[in-house]
């Protein structure tokens, strides 16, 4: 068997026909039975659907969280009906792991997390998307207002940002995250994070 990595030099939905049919080879070469979706209003669903409408798969569409409405966002009830009527489940739900639950253990146990950092600076943190273990938002560094090109890596609290000429590019701890975004000297972001550690 083959495996091979899908790249694309731009993002958006012109890749989602190209996605939708290397996951239908995948599909039919593992015999995978469940496939799931991630779509805003239903498009890549009923996409999703043609592409996978001579094999028997159950196909799931994940909305985002109906916390976004304001930003129109999220699927319609309309939306949401016209996918079930042809036979596809939709869920939406809450990310459970993308919500404190880090910092609540750190509460009841001490600390302070890269992803409680980030939130301090408070540079738009409505932006913030986390997948697993890495957490996505606009660099505060140098004030990023097109891209996420900020990457935190929760386990290892640990930032990078991609964007070369930033100062942040090198990447390192929470201190220096602070540091950089504040425009402090390292004995001000020590200070004050211990703060909010006591």
């Amino acid at each position: 068997m083959e495996k091979k990595t899908l790249y694309f030099e731009q993002k958006g939905e012109d890749n989602t026909d190209e996605t939708l049919e290397a996951v239908r080879k995948r599909v039919k070469e593992l015999g995978i039975r469940d496939v799931v979706v991630a779509t805003n209003h239903g498009e890549t669903a009923i996409k999703a659907l043609d592409v996978f409408s001579d094999m028997k798969v159950n196909l799931v569409a994940v909305t985002i969280s109906e916390a976004f409405q304001e930003e129109g966002w999220c699927m319609t009830a309309e939306e949401r009906k016209r996918l079930q009527e042809k036979g596809i489940q939709v869920l939406t739900c809450l990310h459970s792991l993308g919500g404190n639950v880090s910092t609540s253990f750190q509460k009841k146990f001490g600390g302070i997390s890269i992803e409680e950092v980030v939130r301090e600076i408070d540079y738009k943190t409505e932006t913030i998307q986390v997948t697993g273990q890495v957490l996505r938002t606009f660099c505060p560094v140098h004030r990023d207002r097109m891209l996420r090109t900020l990457s935190v890596d929760l386990a290892k609290n640990t930032f990078k940002c991609r964007y070369a000429p930033c100062p942040g590019h090198k990447g390192g701890n929470l201190l220096e995250l602070y540091r950089l975004s504040r425009g402090v000297e390292l004995e001000e972001a020590i200070e004050y994070l211990a703060k909010k550690v006591d």
